[in-house]
């Protein structure tokens, strides 16, 4: 092993650290978020709950009528009051209508709506169950 002195090992560092460049910095920062397309048209959304749920509790809640677009911040009715809420947040909500369009179909006669097999036959079901009192209104289970 050399030894060598403190002037020169001082100098070999400043020359090895002169020649060190900087690593470019790693981006930790989320990506694009995704955003549906549908959102900038539809009427109802739904919001994403991101607490701590319980088992069987649903992602999201809703739906909830859209009442303002302002960037990326949406204004929701969540039951009297207006919330702002990032468009993070929020997934379209795909509502039926109030009143469905007909299309020219017409309703079932009573007649044909009683059930058939496929042969054509009808199918009659017995009505012993229906007749049968399985609990007392007035106690004593049968």
């Amino acid at each position: 092993m050399q030894s060598i002195s403190a002037s020169d090992f001082v100098d070999r560092l400043r020359t090895r650290i002169s020649r060190l460049r900087p690593v470019p910095a790693s981006c930790h920062a989320r990506g694009t978020q995704f955003v549906f397309k549908y959102l900038e048209t539809c009427t109802y959304a739904m919001l994403r709950d991101d607490s701590i749920r319980g088992a069987l509790q649903p992602p999201y809640s809703g739906p909830y009528r859209i009442l303002q677009r302002i960037g990326k911040v949406f204004v929701l009715r969540m039951g009297t009051k207006e919330v702002r809420v990032s468009v993070d947040r929020i997934k379209p909500a795909y509502v039926l209508a109030d009143d469905p369009p007909s299309y020219g179909l017409s309703l079932p006669t009573p007649d044909s709506s009683r059930p058939t097999t496929r042969s054509g036959r009808r199918v009659h079901f017995t009505h012993f169950f229906s007749s049968v009192n399985y609990f007392s209104p007035h106690g004593g289970g049968g």
